[in-house]
């Protein structure tokens, strides 16, 4: 009932304007003006009943996660377990698989004969490091100045303090954006050793640093394994691989879906190192 109350009074106002417009001699007619008023209401109605586009979502944006690229999983690098497909030269990898923050248990094939390079790593002591070697060193380095003596003469005492860890070899690579949770200010350091010893001084970006290594660390030399002889079934080793066609026959039909990988790096790992060292290591 309100409604039509105020429609008419609209249309009060309108008509009293169209005799007025009449009067004053204007070109307008009361039929053409009820006319028009009419048609901007049909327009409001209709407009109402639709659906409106926000500005910023086109009519042909797609969907959300619509076309996102994924990982296509082409290459491999992972740690996990062999075991040998006897009477060929593959090995089933069995491996943990990290997807962004999730992690997944995967199996695929590894074809370790054509030219792989084998490495094997073991746990040495410090003082098996000799002068001369070029070493990782995972610590803190710090610089102090000290004061001057009789003679008034000062210097600057260098350490690389809290050293968590030692690694050296060939084939070794360090993930040198790692930080440690026990300390943030460690970082890998790339050094060489100019006093072996129990306790060792290196040589880091031109100056000589006494070395002071920190409680559990740990010293890791990596060195050329012979082929994949070496390899026994159970052992757990780290891969980098190119994804390839070939796979063996197996009497397991699940094994068709497997993905299929040709070995360019082995490495046997130290299962005391697995959660020690390895997570600061690229490879």
């Amino acid at each position: 009932m309100r409604h039509l109350l105020m429609i008419s009074f609209a249309l009060s106002i309108v008509l009293s304007s169209a005799l007025l417009s009449e009067a004053r001699g204007g070109s307008g007619s009361v039929r053409e003006l009820l006319q028009e008023e009419k048609d901007k209401a049909k327009s409001k109605k209709k407009g109402a009943g639709e659906k409106k586009t926000p500005r910023d979502a086109p009519k042909d944006a797609p969907r959300k996660g619509a076309g996102e690229s994924k990982s296509s999983g082409q290459d491999l690098h992972a740690s996990g377990t062999l075991k040998e497909v006897k009477g060929t030269p593959f090995y089933v990898f069995d491996y943990t698989a990290t997807e962004g923050k999730k992690q997944s248990k995967k199996s695929a094939f590894v074809r370790l004969e054509g030219g792989a390079d084998f490495y094997t790593d073991k746990v040495i002591k410090v003082s098996d490091l000799k002068q001369g070697d070029t070493i990782w060193l995972l610590g803190n380095p710090v610089e102090n100045e000290t004061r001057g003596g009789p003679n008034g003469f000062g210097g600057i005492d260098r350490q690389l303090k809290n050293v968590l860890a030692i690694a050296k070899g060939d084939g070794l690579s360090v993930n040198k954006e790692y930080k440690d949770p026990k300390d943030p200010n460690a970082h890998w350091c790339e050094a060489s050793v100019v006093k072996a010893g129990e306790s060792i001084d290196v040589q880091y970006q031109g100056g000589k640093y006494k070395v002071i290594m920190g409680k559990g660390a740990t010293v890791l030399l990596r060195e050329k394994a012979g082929d994949a002889k070496s390899i026994k079934s159970g052992v757990q080793v780290e891969v980098t691989g190119e994804k390839i066609e070939e796979k063996p026959e197996t009497k397991n039909t699940s094994d068709a879906k497997k993905e299929s990988f040709a070995a360019k790096k082995v490495v046997i790992l130290d299962r005391r190192l697995l959660t020690v060292l390895y997570p600061a290591l690229n490879g």
